[in-house]
C-alpha cells in the first residue's frame, strides 16, 4: 500500500480531485454552472449538440457526407469544418457525449482536458528527469 501511495501518478490523482472538489463546491452547492453564458453557452454548447446530432444520424445511416454542406451557418458553410474547430475531433468531446446533461457534458470536457494535460506534464517531467540521470552517471 505505501508503494502505490508513493506513486507520482496516484499523487496526482488525488491532488487533482481535492483540488477540483473545493475550486468547484461553490458553482455545485449555489447551484451554477461552468458555463458562461456568452461565449460557451451560444457557441461550444450548440456546437456539442450539432455533433451529437451528426454522429447519431452517422451511427443510423441516414447522414451523407453531402450533408456536412448546411445553408444555415452564413451564408452557406462546411459544417464539418466549422464544428472542426469546436471539437469534432477530439476524443475528449466524444467522452463529453456520454452524458445527457449539456453542462455536465461541458464541465467533464474541460476537466477531462485539465486532468490529461496535468498528466502529460508529469510523464514530460519524469521523462526529463530520466535523461538527466543517465546523462549524469555518463560523465561519472
Amino acid at each position: 500500500m505505501k508503494k502505490i501511495v508513493n506513486n507520482i501518478y496516484v499523487q496526482y490523482l488525488f491532488i487533482f480531485v481535492f483540488a477540483t472538489v473545493i475550486i468547484l463546491s461553490p458553482y455545485m452547492l449555489g447551484g451554477k454552472s461552468l458555463i458562461s453564458k456568452y461565449d460557451a453557452l451560444q457557441q461550444h454548447i450548440v456546437a456539442i449538440k450539432n455533433i451529437r446530432l451528426i454522429l447519431e444520424k452517422i451511427l443510423e445511416g441516414r447522414f451523407h457526407f453531402t450533408d456536412f454542406w448546411s445553408w444555415n451557418i452564413g451564408i452557406g458553410a462546411d459544417q464539418f469544418q466549422i464544428y472542426s474547430y469546436y471539437g469534432m475531433g477530439d476524443i475528449f468531446t466524444y467522452l463529453g457525449l456520454l452524458f445527457k446533461d449539456y453542462d455536465v457534458s461541458f464541465a467533464v470536457i474541460m476537466i477531462s482536458k485539465l486532468f490529461v494535460s496535468g498528466l502529460g506534464m508529469i510523464l514530460f517531467l519524469d521523462w526529463k528527469k530520466s535523461i538527466l540521470t543517465y546523462l549524469y552517471f555518463l560523465e561519472l
